[in-house]
């Protein structure tokens, strides 16, 4: 007397589990029908990995164009904003030959000008002067045995630092105090 039954695998708690029913008796398999069931997965896989990549590939390309887009877009802002601020700096170059105090005060207009469009874009000014050291906000290029300042105070500013929208353009370039014979 033969068995033809299989044995059935254990599971994870150690006990047998029957094997799963497709409908199809495993004697009605051989080995090319397994072979194109596995080649016509394979394809079908091979189609879906294609045209995901090609899905992905075509949304890095959109992504970049809306960037640029996005880019261009906010120059051609800042750009627009800028335009009249050069029309007052060419009125105020012009007028430096028949009235130098004109050109002058119209230096002094466009610097105001200039500082307006720069705040509107985010852009502000960093200016300490008097006020305590900050690495984060300030560079250091020169220290002073001051006296009557406290240690670490900025004594004089070199050039103006910039900020926009809470991001640092340009530290402040400045002199700071020190305690007497530490300079």
């Amino acid at each position: 007397m033969t068995d033809d039954t299989k044995p059935v695998p254990p599971d994870d708690a150690g006990e047998a589990v029957p094997p799963q029913d497709d409908g199809v008796p495993e004697s009605l398999y051989t080995s090319s029908d397994v072979a194109e069931l596995l080649a016509k997965k394979e394809a079908e896989l091979q189609d879906r990995y294609v045209r995901l990549a090609a899905e992905y590939q075509n949304h890095r390309r959109r992504v970049e164009r809306e960037r640029e887009q996005w880019t261009d877009e906010a120059l051609e802002r800042f750009s627009k904003d800028l335009l009249p601020v050069l029309d007052s700096f060419e009125r105020a170059l012009a007028s430096r030959a028949t009235d130098p105090a004109a050109a002058v005060s119209g230096l002094e207009a466009v610097d105001r000008q200039f500082r307006g469009v720069l705040e509107r874009n985010g852009m502000t000014v960093i200016d300490p002067a008097g006020a305590p050291f900050d690495p984060k906000f300030h560079e250091a290029i020169m220290r002073s045995a001051v006296a009557d300042k406290a240690p670490g105070t900025v004594l004089a500013v070199f050039e103006k630092g910039w900020v926009m929208r809470s991001r640092l353009l340009r530290a402040a370039r400045v002199q700071v105090a020190v305690a007497p014979g530490q300079a």
